[in-house]
């Protein structure tokens, strides 16, 4: 039973009689008036049609007649609309659903999927659909029983672009203490410091301040990360870093709860600016692994960016956040009185659901019934104790809908007086609305999939809110608790809902209350165990990495709530720092009601220099002495005569100045590029940085006599700086597979084919751009002491290296090669190394290696002669082209790579078995190895030549052996040329003794065609002679101009 009852009066039916007329009927009068306005106006034209034949000024009386009967037909069709909607109330049965089905009892509220609204069934079709799009892969109980050698845990980096954002941080700290209980290490990311930055120190997690320069890049390694998981909008210009290689493959989640992507910039004239733009974002979502949003209404604000990359992870902060935010800047009475409210009034705030459906007026005039019986029941216009019942209903449009006009006329049926219905858009204060309601009844009764967020903000303003007993609003609403519901489709449970809350003050209060607090943590535990679930579908965990604990067993650990007790160190916050200026987007009429413009929200915009300088403005003291009005008017005297001197200037001068100074500055760069080449050339020792893609641009050395850089890719090319193109110089490099199962190597045999042509020093070096951001990059006293041990050669032809194998690695070299090759290392050597040499199949010995003692060269970071480095290429040639004959089509063609478990390193399948391929190299080919410590310099021999007696297979690696294998290889391509795939050819020089006899007759041979074409065209030239074309004569005559054509048998021109 429900508080005190109604009494017995009820509202006037609102069933007009059937036997009245229907408005708009009779349209004899209108057809009059045509008749007479047209036969005016051909009175009017009468007497110049008779001057001017007629014709044209009938047509133009025909014309005239046809326009005017088309307005009168649409003032006739508005009438018949209102009658349509007089006829429809008449048979309208409040208690059935819009497809006609009875409903009596709860159990049938349940609306079939015939009735659900397009756009948001579409979209729960398509976040529901993502998770069966990503690929099947095992679980981490089936990965754990496989045997893996993990000694790092599972890496994740957070961008929080602003650690101030409360919604934000609060979102992200809940889901990272989540992480951080599986196993994961976190690092965060961010532009702009924030108060709550103490909540992820007390967490444990680093935090690093970044700033974007003009290109947008951020010189951070994502390549140590298993994945990436970005939070609102503003972080988009540190995604931009993720774009290009080498980051390309990194798992991005991007979390975005802004209701609009974009909002206008007057600054944007052109569609030309705005298209960039759109491009710029486009890219960004094309890169992003999957988007999430915290409801299913904001994929549709997003839905020109993608098509099936984004989920729904229900539950988020941001909604109680922003009706918290809202009640600390305004205040409610304010608000009541520009809705001219008073306080007798009862405010009733009529929502549902943003998508266009059919029956959703009958949801409405539901309302109005149930607020039409409240009046009659107890209140009155001039009762002095309770106001009127004043309606506003929410959504469809913006305020100048037409379906306002509909509101009236069902007001006027159902029996509400004129004026207590209200229809509000979504373009106005939405927020204020909430809050300076009574009561909120959310109206529609078609299945949703979630709790609507409109709802959560309602709760949060601590009105009562009545919501249908339907899923989900059922299992979040307790009928009397939180919350109040009602049968859908019952006006008679409304009207008593609505009586209650009005008499009974002190009851209602303790129910909104609850609500509120409901609604601060609802979905919260669903939602981090949500994010549990796709990051262990999403990531691909390496073999050296310590898996996390799998979602489902620690289910019951995880705490409910979102972390508010961290604003308790903060009792008056700064509110006003959030950005929240985007439009909020509840009501959706149609999908081209939202049209993506140009992004002005984002106010942390680090590259604006004059931002920055005046944050170092402390006091106003400082600002006024910055802006005194004597340094304003230098400042406006200096550009007004600065543009008077442009506009004495011509075009054509201005044009021929830029080009001018173009062309000096392209002399200049390419004078200083030469001097710097040519003070190379000076030096013993050149360190190539391999790279690929602009990505790892940030890590790389810029005119430095020491380093060079070594692109992978022809666009990966650094602009201004005299990058030798890898891809250029080794045909190889253009197909992409090979770019990424080679990696260094790659780079290693571009610079070996025909070294001479851009390597003239005697000592080579390589470093990967990984190596500055893994601190193993040479500081300047490394840099010192290598140099001076190659100018000295006290040490001969021998490896330095300054990246030693881990610690935590085995200290056997081929137990350590098993533990980064998925345990395959000694297989695939043994196989590659019997083919290579064309030893029996029953050999079973790979080359010893010492079991302990001594450090390893990794990540490819060495120097040795130059001579050496060409012998160590000819070695590797052969040993990469067998490989791939052994695993190409296993690993190309069907997508297994048997050194490697994970697809991301399954990607690079050969790089971590060649990276260890130089030590074997080196210490079977009796090379002093020397680890060369990357920060102070100091240099110690690992595996001394004394230990190697008697062990090393020096015959395998004698440069005469394979200086005749490259040459027999050279040979079978030369005279052979054969069909089958093979890529040893296209890794290098092909050269043999017998090639320069080979070329010496080829150009033989053209000799002797070219002489022989040039006797042909002299015996054709002396076989036929051209006659003589004669010669022409000018004299003048008393006639003009006489011209005569002389020939040899002609007379001479004295005659004439």
């Amino acid at each position: 039973m429900r508080g005190t009852s109604l009494p017995l009066k009820r509202a006037q039916s609102i069933t007009p009689d059937r036997t009245t007329e229907r408005p708009g009927k009779s349209n004899g009068v209108s057809n009059v008036a045509v008749q007479e306005h047209g036969e005016g106006v051909a009175l009017l034209f009468k007497g110049r049609t008779k001057l001017e034949g007629g014709y044209f000024w009938k047509n133009r009386l025909v014309l005239i007649r046809v326009l005017i009967t088309f307005m009168a037909a649409c003032c006739l069709a508005t009438t018949l609309m209102q009658g349509s909607i007089v006829r429809l109330l008449k048979h309208t049965d409040f208690l059935t659903l819009p497809d006609g089905n009875y409903i009596r009892d709860t159990e049938s509220a349940r609306v079939s999927p015939g009735v659900f609204p397009h756009c948001e069934r579409a979209v729960w079709m398509a976040a529901s659909s993502f998770r069966a799009h990503l690929p099947d892969k095992p679980s981490l109980e089936e990965l754990e029983n496989l045997g893996r050698f993990s000694r790092r845990p599972a890496r994740l980096a957070i961008i929080c672009p602003n650690l101030g954002s409360v919604p934000d941080s609060l979102y992200m700290i809940t889901i990272a203490k989540f992480l951080h209980l599986l196993g994961y290490e976190l690092e965060v990311y961010a532009r702009k410091d924030g108060h709550l930055r103490f909540a992820w120190d007390d967490l444990g997690v680093p935090v690093n301040l970044l700033t974007v320069n003009e290109s947008y890049k951020v010189p951070i390694d994502w390549s140590k990360f298993e994945g990436v998981i970005a939070v609102s909008l503003a972080a988009k210009k540190i995604l931009n870093s993720l774009v290009e290689d080498p980051f390309v493959d990194i798992p991005v989640i991007w979390i975005i709860p802004e209701k609009v992507i974009l909002k206008q910039d007057p600054g944007f004239n052109s569609s030309v600016d705005l298209k960039n733009v759109l491009d710029s974002w486009q890219e960004v979502f094309n890169r992003t692994s999957v988007v999430v949003f915290p409801n299913y209404y904001l994929p549709m604000a997003y839905r020109e960016f993608f098509n099936e990359k984004f989920y729904v992870v229900a539950g988020s902060p941001w909604d109680v956040w922003e009706s918290e935010h809202y009640m600390k800047t305004h205040r409610r009475e304010d608000v009541r009185s520009k809705l001219d409210l008073s306080s007798k009034d009862f405010a009733l705030v009529v929502i549902g659901n943003p998508c266009v459906y059919n029956g959703v007026w009958k949801e409405h005039a539901l309302v109005m019934k149930a607020a039409a019986s409240l009046m009659s029941a107890g209140y009155s216009l001039d009762d002095a104790t309770f106001g009127p019942v004043r309606v506003f209903v929410l959504g469809h449009g913006n305020s100048s809908s037409p379906y306002k006009d509909a509101l009236q006329v069902m007001a006027q049926h159902v029996g509400l007086p004129s004026g207590l219905v209200q229809h509000v858009g979504v373009d106005e204060d939405i927020h204020g609305l909430l809050w300076a309601s009574d009561a909120v009844v959310y109206t529609s009764v078609t299945e949703e999939h979630g709790f609507p967020p409109i709802l959560v903000r309602s709760l949060t303003f601590q009105r009562p809110v009545i919501v249908p007993d339907i899923a989900p609003m059922n299992k979040h609403i307790s009928d009397g608790h939180n919350g109040f519901l009602f049968p859908p489709g019952d006006d008679e449970v409304l009207t008593q809902i609505l009586w209650d809350i009005k008499n009974s003050p002190s009851r209602t209060n303790d129910i909104a209350a609850e609500g509120k607090f409901m609604a601060e943590d609802l979905n919260s535990r669903d939602a981090v165990l949500e994010y549990g679930h796709l990051l262990e579908s999403l990531l691909d965990f390496p073999e050296d990495c310590i898996l996390p604990r799998p979602t489902d067993k620690i289910q019951g650990l995880v705490p409910r709530g979102w972390n508010w007790d961290i604003l308790t160190e903060f009792p008056e916050f700064p509110v006003a720092e959030e950005n929240s200026t985007v439009k909020d987007l509840f009501f959706l009429k149609s999908e081209t009601d939202l049209k993506p413009i140009e992004n002005e929200f984002d106010t942390m915009d680090f590259d604006n220099n004059s931002l920055e300088e005046w944050d170092l403005l402390e006091d106003e003291e400082q600002q006024r002495v910055a802006f005194d009005s004597d340094y304003k008017d230098e400042i406006e005297e200096d550009q007004i005569t600065d543009r008077l001197e442009t506009l004495r200037t011509s075009f054509e001068e201005v044009s021929k100045f830029v080009k001018k100074m173009e062309t000096r500055w392209q002399k200049d760069d390419h004078r200083e590029r030469e001097n710097l080449e040519l003070e190379r050339v000076g030096q013993p020792l050149v360190i190539y940085e391999t790279f690929r893609g602009s990505g790892a641009w940030s890590f790389l050395h810029r005119e430095h006599l020491l380093y060079q850089g070594l692109s992978l890719s022809t666009k990966g090319k650094r602009p201004d700086a005299d990058d030798i193109d890898g891809q250029a110089r080794l045909p190889l490099l253009n197909e992409s597979y090979y770019r990424d199962v080679l990696c260094e190597f790659g780079g290693f045999f571009a610079m070996g084919n025909f070294i001479d042509r851009v390597h003239r020093n005697l000592w080579i070096g390589f470093q990967p751009w990984r190596a500055v951001s893994q601190k193993v990059a040479l500081t300047q006293e490394a840099e010192t002491s290598l140099i001076r041990a190659v100018n000295s050669s006290e040490d001969g032809d021998a490896l330095y290296f300054w990246s030693q194998s881990d610690s935590q690695l085995p200290e056997d070299f081929w137990d350590m090669c098993d533990a980064v090759n998925g345990g395959n290392c000694r297989s695939v050597f043994l196989e590659t190394w019997k083919q290579m040499y064309g030893l029996p199949s029953t050999w079973m010995r790979l080359p010893p290696m010492p079991s302990h003692g001594g450090t390893w060269s990794t990540m490819n970071c060495w120097a040795l002669p130059t001579s050496s480095f060409l012998e160590f290429v000819r070695f590797a040639r052969i040993f990469v082209d067998v490989l791939d004959a052994q695993h190409y089509v296993e690993h190309h063609e069907e997508g297994r790579c048997c050194l490697s478990r994970s697809k991301a390193e399954g990607q690079h399948c050969y790089c971590r078995l060649l990276e260890g391929l130089i030590n074997v190299w080196a210490y079977h080919s009796a090379r002093k190895m020397i680890y060369v410590d990357p920060n102070s310099g100091a240099m110690r021999e690992q595996h001394s030549l004394q230990d190697r007696k008697g062990i090393i297979w020096a015959k395998f690696f004698q440069p005469d052996l394979l200086q005749n294998m490259d040459e027999d290889l050279a040979e079978e391509y030369d005279d052979e040329r054969p069909n089958k795939r093979w890529i040893w050819p296209l890794t290098g020089e092909v050269f043999w003794r017998g090639s320069i006899d080979k070329e010496r007759q080829e150009r033989y041979r053209a000799k002797l065609e070219k002489k022989r074409r040039q006797l042909e065209r002299q015996a054709r030239q002396s076989k036929y002679k051209q006659k003589p074309i004669g010669k022409v004569l000018k004299t003048e005559s008393k006639s003009g101009i006489v011209m005569r054509k002389l020939r040899h048998h002609q007379v001479s021109p004295t005659s004439l």
